[in-house]
């Protein structure tokens, strides 16, 4: 663990020599490790600039900070449990009796009144003066106490650990230990807990382990590696690229292959496994333009791994999510993954589908269709999108489907129509989200959706275009969309926006509980952010009125214009207040803005008596908006973590891609084990 120790004169390799790296075991030890980061940060970024620097005042610098994180520590530590406190205790006596010969030559003076900053407000400042400065400064070094802690600060936390100690003269021991917790409670530890600190934990004894085992070996990555030192080892080789790249490969498969052997002949490892993730990592390397791996060996260079993953999935017989990455799906791993009683998620993420696996798809009579999977999530480039579609044949199913080109000028490519009879997943979706769609596919995909014909259970859609989309041509898949009964919406990319658009959505769809709505600003604006929108917000705000049972609006109108006022104007005429001034300063500063980022909401809402958040394009602009009792309308901005709902639940953002993942309707506890 540690030892206080550390604070006494003679020891300060231990608080600067030494890295202290994860896991952090003694209090503020992560503070103290951050301090030292930054030391390294400022010198990078001091080196990138050219910039010459002193490193004796940056070391003193950091050494400052971890001195204080240390003294705050010892004051903390004496409040609590400590295993040493006998060794504290010491240690204690030595600081309390210095400090007490310190406070004989001590006199306090007149506090002071400061300013805090421009607010006009101000806050009482406590001073003492020595009549001997050479005991002051002789008693920071002695306990090693930076600059920053005065007098007062020292006083302040001396007092309150006394009456800590007066309060609780012996310190209560905790009787009940982690293990005596009931073995659910113990499990949620390990669900909540990240993979390394589980991994800490099921150390600890064999019940934690056994408890953490299934969640140590919940996640499994199987991988064909790319060698992070790769391209240095490529320079020491001598070789040419077209050389050592193959060798490389050729090592990174035997890895591969050696790593299927080991899981095939640990069942019980596969079968604790929920989550795989099967990638490729050579078409993630970026930096292979003039050589492909899959030409090695005549072009059959991935099968023998290929098989392997596919032997390795049809052994994980209690998998729940599966997600691969550049990998082309063969036909017996669609087989296999049909073949997953558990399997509810499935992720693909560039890669594409064999020909023989789509053909087979095709027919009818060839192809063991699955009815476990029920969230589809299809990503990558526009040829891998295109392989892609044919999965939704096996997936009759499904609940939540998302398909999205991973590049913003890479169109989202539309099913082919072969492929829309054979779309029966309709039925059953409840989330739909398509990223990217263009001028050029936004009629296939209209006509996609209106070939199915009835969207009994569809309540979550999300529109994102690759640019400014009219609304005359937005409104063809909202029409498709006519037969569902949408909760909520969120079109992302509009190009007009204009008040007959609110007026359809409101007519189309009348119980819309969430609605969000992002335009943009030019064909040449790919990205969401906040723009201008055409008329008032007061205009926009009255056709609200139309949604009934509406709770969450969210658009990205830029709140900044018209914000300003013309109280500015007055100065020019009256004269400018003098900074010394703060209280006139202040309230001249409080003038000069209009809110509109407090009373634009407020409006919206007097307008939709049932709306309740209110958000400028992302998460942390929403606000509450509270009624009182006496029909007062109050907007609050909710702490940090504290949201009154998860913000992807109305507007899932680019870099998720998705809605949130639905669980099955009914899960069952029951797992195969051989």
């Amino acid at each position: 663990m540690y030892c206080d120790d550390d604070l006494l004169p003679g020891n300060d390799f231990r608080i600067y020599g030494t890295w202290k790296s994860f896991p952090y075991l003694r209090i503020f030890e992560e503070d103290e490790a951050e301090s030292r980061s930054l030391q390294i940060l400022r010198k990078a970024a001091a080196k990138e600039e050219g910039t010459v620097i002193d490193n004796a005042v940056i070391e003193a610098s950091t050494l400052s900070y971890v001195r204080a994180w240390r003294v705050l520590g010892f004051f903390k530590s004496l409040e609590g449990v400590h295993k040493r406190l006998f060794e504290l205790q010491t240690t204690w006596n030595a600081y309390l009796a210095d400090f007490i010969k310190l406070s004989i030559h001590v006199k306090k003076v007149p506090p002071q009144q400061v300013a805090l900053g421009n607010s006009g407000r101000f806050y009482t400042v406590n001073d003492y003066d020595f009549e001997d400065e050479a005991s002051w400064n002789a008693f920071l070094t002695r306990w090693k106490i930076p600059e920053g802690f005065d007098f007062d600060a020292l006083l302040t936390h001396t007092q309150r650990t006394l009456e800590t100690m007066a309060k609780n003269p012996i310190p209560p021991i905790q009787q009940l230990c982690l293990v005596d917790l009931p073995t659910e409670l113990l499990a949620l530890v390990f669900e909540h807990a990240e993979l390394s600190m589980a991994r800490l934990l099921s150390l600890t004894c064999r019940k934690l382990n056994e408890i953490g085992r299934r969640f140590i070996h919940r996640t499994r990555n199987l991988f064909l590696e790319f060698p992070r030192d790769a391209w240095k080892r490529w320079s020491d080789s001598g070789l040419s690229q077209d050389q050592f790249l193959p060798q490389v490969a050729y090592e990174s498969r035997i890895n591969a292959l050696a790593l299927c052997d080991f899981l095939l002949g640990r069942q019980d490892l596969l079968d604790d496994v929920r989550d795989l993730y099967v990638s490729d990592r050579w078409f993630m390397s970026g930096l292979l333009d003039s050589f492909e791996v899959s030409s090695l060996d005549n072009g059959q260079f991935h099968i023998p791994l290929y098989s392997a993953f596919t032997d390795v999935v049809t052994a994980s017989h209690n998998l729940t999510s599966l997600t691969f990455t550049n990998i082309v799906l063969s036909l017996p791993m669609v087989r296999c993954i049909c073949g997953l009683s558990g399997l509810s998620a499935l992720d693909l993420r560039s890669g594409g589908m064999s020909l023989e696996g789509r053909e087979a798809l095709m027919n009818d009579g060839r192809m063991i269709l699955s009815s476990n999977i029920i969230d589809l999530c299809i990503r990558g480039p526009a040829n891998s999108i295109a392989n892609f579609w044919y999965c939704v044949l096996f997936c009759p199913r499904l609940r939540n489907f998302s398909a999205q080109s991973n590049y913003d000028d890479d169109s989202l490519p539309s099913p082919p129509e072969a492929l829309w009879p054979k779309c029966r997943f309709f039925q059953t979706l409840e989330f739909l989200y398509l990223k990217n769609i263009s001028h050029d596919t936004i009629i296939p995909f209209a006509a996609w959706i209106a070939n199915a014909m009835s969207l009994p259970r569809l309540t979550h859609v999300k529109l994102h275009t690759s640019s400014g989309m009219p609304d005359h041509e937005m409104m063809l898949i909202l029409r498709a969309l006519e037969v569902a009964p949408l909760r909520v919406l969120s079109i992302d990319g509009l190009e007009e926006a204009d008040f007959a658009l609110f007026d359809s959505i409101a007519q189309l769809f009348p119980d819309l509980v969430g609605l969000t709505l992002s335009r943009r600003a030019s064909d040449r604006q790919r990205r969401t952010r906040s723009v201008k929108w055409p008329g008032p917000e007061w205009q926009y705000a009255s056709l609200l009125a139309q949604f009934t049972k509406l709770r969450h609006f969210g658009w990205n109108n830029d709140q900044l214009y018209g914000s300003f006022s013309t109280y500015t104007l007055l100065h020019f005429e009256e004269g400018f207040i003098d900074l010394v001034d703060f209280v006139r300063w202040g309230e001249a500063r409080e003038n000069e803005w209009l809110e509109e980022g407090d009373w634009t909401p407020k409006l919206f809402a007097i307008h939709c008596p049932t709306l309740e958040t209110f958000s400028y394009t992302k998460s942390f602009d929403a606000l509450y908006l509270v009624r009182t009792s006496d029909g007062v309308i109050v907007t609050k901005v909710p702490p940090w973590g504290a949201r009154p709902y998860h913000y992807s639940e109305w507007d899932p953002s680019d870099f998720e891609g998705r809605w949130p993942r639905v669980r099955p309707e009914k899960r069952t506890d029951e797992l195969h084990v051989s």
